[in-house]
């Protein structure tokens, strides 16, 4: 039984974090999707971790294991959600395919030449948009319009080319 109770901490952080998510992103302007969704995850963590414990130990085998379950599906909960945001919000944001698909939507007929594509997606555009986005989560710097790779800039940049090297991608550029 202690198993399924463990499951509920991490079912429990889960809804405070869905609750959070919702209520943030529906309500403000989010500046660090990555941010702000670990600052979120993180504080349902807590919430539900501890929420969990006081609702659940008298249902655990013993107090301590039901410390362990609380902390332990608190602890899952938040890698579980680094996964999310990084295959959800941060995809819907950032991946100009995405944007791309999500555009065939608001055409009746579900098609788009590809003229009009380039149209809505001018090079120029997404450039400045991507360009934008590395500077404001501090991957680069804008010193009188020439941009240097920050110090995280550089971390970042060598894991994806030891990536890329890795699995044989080709860097484009």
């Amino acid at each position: 039984m202690d198993l399924i109770w463990y499951a509920a901490v991490c079912s429990l952080c889960g809804a405070v974090f869905s609750i959070l998510h919702i209520v943030i992103f529906r309500t403000r302007k989010v500046r660090s999707i990555n941010r702000t969704c670990g600052v979120l995850a993180i504080a349902a963590g807590i919430v539900g971790g501890a929420t969990g414990w006081i609702l659940l130990v008298s249902l655990y085998s013993s107090p301590e294991t039901a410390l362990l379950g609380s902390v332990a599906g608190s602890l899952t909960f938040v890698g579980f959600a680094g996964v999310y945001t990084l295959i959800v919000p941060v995809s819907a944001d950032r991946s100009i395919s995405a944007h791309m698909v999500m555009r065939f939507l608001d055409e009746p007929s579900r098609t788009l030449s590809e003229e009009e594509l380039a149209r809505r997606y001018p090079p120029q555009e997404v450039f400045r948009k991507r360009i934008g986005e590395c500077v404001d989560i501090g991957v680069l710097a804008n010193e009188s319009g020439r941009y240097r790779l920050t110090r995280k800039g550089i971390r970042i940049a060598r894991f994806f080319r030891s990536v890329a090297s890795l699995l044989r991608i080709e860097i484009i550029g």
